[in-house]
């Protein structure tokens, strides 16, 4: 028992970057430690190199672009990328039988799973492998592969057989094996041996009045019988309130798409987040059409929203053809309770946002679709021509900015989904409306207090503020606390009369700012004290 103990500390403390988890017939799975104070680990001292693996979204907004979708995995890639002679030290390990000799060194011929340098280059070899074959199947292998998922799509089925097949002999000449094959076209799963299907497509007789499975897909539920995409939640306490918990039940929740930002973006955590943690479950009845359906040779449009309020802001992108319009992507962001933010300055934040939104998904696309032009939308009147007006009614990152619970997204879902109707024609677009700004928005105010009338009768029949005082209180003598108080009481009293509406606002905001639409402090960044009087913040 002491050396089979021995050969263990000697094994673990040895590779110090390794930690066997899974042995299976074909490779040894291993997990990168974190970093001990003894040295540093060989895995993470192991270059990385350049970033090979492709964008998560450049991957799911390509895959959704056309009608016959499909869906593999290279087999067992790690253990099939052969370690150049020269590295073999670096996924190195020793071992001893007892402890009365020298420890074997022994030294891993193929990567494993958890080494810095692993990714890259498993990546770089897939790529490789379908570098000298012609330039449509290079570039399914530059664009539609995440890590070893294949996720590519085309809208026609000849089209997909012949590139899927000819995937397939690329790959296996290089050593790779592509399997799990699986697809939302019974005629192109027919094409396929059975052994190359996923195991839930073997599992269907005949193809003819089976269902097409859901698998997972980009981390994501992919229907392949409706052709959508849905989610899956874990299931998750009542009681769920240690962070763990809560940063479980929050990471269950994969969206790369942003389809349900706007209820994961929600006010006031503390008080709501059984209800929050309650309504995520609701999140798996929705679903989108992992199709666009659009027609990628034709011309389209893409509309990006944005909207920002107190609470948090951001954008969603959707594409318009003719009489269709699909969602794309959207981004959200919250707004840090701790600091202070004017909402026009939120707005340009909401803008910028929506710009690098749109030149990703500009850049992502650039081979699969023919975007036209691109539009964007703004519910904010002090905004110039560049950017259309939008009512906040018919904004979709409205949902984004203000936020709301998942039942109430189920609700505006179709909206979220497909965006405005008047999307689909150009001769509905809200007419743009330009307000020229009273002042520039990028100069700080000076002003921080403002003269509001407001007549007493009681104060009118004093002569000095000491006298009115005296009368007020009752006293004959007055030190300097009675005076800071009364001031105080004097200001809300005043303030109560001529900006109750201003008040109650803030009251409404639960101890954060309001800037007024309206009104004497019009465009002013307003908050209660802790006396309850109207203070100003400096922008």
């Amino acid at each position: 028992m002491n050396d089979i103990l021995v050969n263990w500390l000697l094994f673990a403390a040895a590779i110090a970057t390794l930690c066997v988890s899974i042995v299976t017939k074909y490779s040894t799975y291993c997990a990168a430690l974190n970093e001990r104070p003894c040295g540093t680990q060989v895995g993470v001292a192991s270059r990385t190199s350049r970033n090979l693996i492709t964008s998560l979204l450049g991957v799911v907004v390509r895959f959704r672009c056309g009608r016959i979708a499909v869906n593999a995995d290279v087999k067992e890639m790690f253990s099939l990328v052969a370690v150049a002679p020269a590295d073999s030290d670096m996924l190195a390990f020793l071992w001893t039988s007892s402890v009365d000799r020298e420890p074997d060194v022994y030294v891993n011929q193929r990567h494993v799973f958890g080494a810095t340098c692993s990714p890259a280059v498993a990546n770089f070899a897939l790529r490789e492998a379908v570098k000298r074959k012609d330039a449509a199947t290079a570039q399914i292998a530059n664009e539609a592969f995440y890590m070893d998922d294949l996720y590519w799509s085309d809208d026609n089925e000849d089209v997909v057989i012949e590139r899927s097949q000819e995937l397939k002999t690329a790959f296996r000449e290089a050593c790779f094996e592509l399997s799990n094959w699986v697809s939302n076209s019974r005629n192109v799963i027919e094409t396929w041996p059975m052994e190359e299907r996923a195991f839930v497509v073997k599992e269907l007789a005949g193809m003819g009045n089976s269902q097409l499975p859901k698998v997972k897909a980009v981390g994501v539920a992919w229907d392949c019988e409706q052709d959508s995409l849905t989610f899956a939640c874990r299931r998750q306490g009542e009681k769920a309130k240690i962070l763990s918990e809560v940063l479980s039940i929050l990471t269950s929740v994969f969206d790369p798409l942003g389809i349900v930002g706007p209820c994961v973006l929600k006010e006031e955590w503390e008080a709501r987040w059984q209800q929050w943690a309650g309504d995520v479950k609701v999140v798996a009845t929705v679903s989108i059409p992992r199709w666009y359906g659009i027609d990628r040779g034709k011309p389209s449009t893409m509309h990006v929203f944005v909207d920002a309020a107190t609470v948090g802001y951001g954008s969603v992108a959707y594409l318009a053809q003719g009489m269709t319009t699909a969602f794309v992507a959207a981004k959200s962001r919250v707004v840090n309770p701790l600091k202070t933010t004017t909402v026009p300055r939120l707005e340009l934040q909401a803008f910028i946002v929506g710009v690098r939104l749109a030149d990703t998904l500009l850049k992502e696309l650039e081979n699969r679709l023919v975007i036209g032009r691109v539009v964007f939308w703004s519910d904010s009147l002090d905004r110039h021509v560049e950017v259309r007006y939008v009512p906040s009614k018919e904004n979709p990152a409205d949902l984004i900015s203000r936020g709301m619970d998942a039942t109430g997204l189920i609700k505006r879902f179709d909206f979220w989904t497909t965006g405005p109707k008047f999307l689909k024609k150009e001769e509905e677009w809200p007419e743009t409306k330009v307000k020229p700004p009273d002042n520039d928005l990028e100069l700080r105010p000076k002003a921080l207090a403002f003269l509001v009338g407001s007549n007493s009768a009681d104060a009118d029949k004093c002569s000095t503020v000491a006298e009115f005082l005296k009368q007020r209180l009752g006293k004959d003598t007055l030190n300097c606390e009675d005076f800071d108080r009364e001031e105080k009481k004097i200001i809300k009293e005043a303030q109560m009369g001529d900006l109750r509406a201003e008040i109650s606002a803030c009251n409404k905001a639960s101890g954060r700012s309001h800037i007024p639409r309206s009104g004497a402090l019009q465009r002013k960044q307003i908050f209660l004290d802790e006396t309850g009087s109207l203070g100003l913040l400096r922008s």
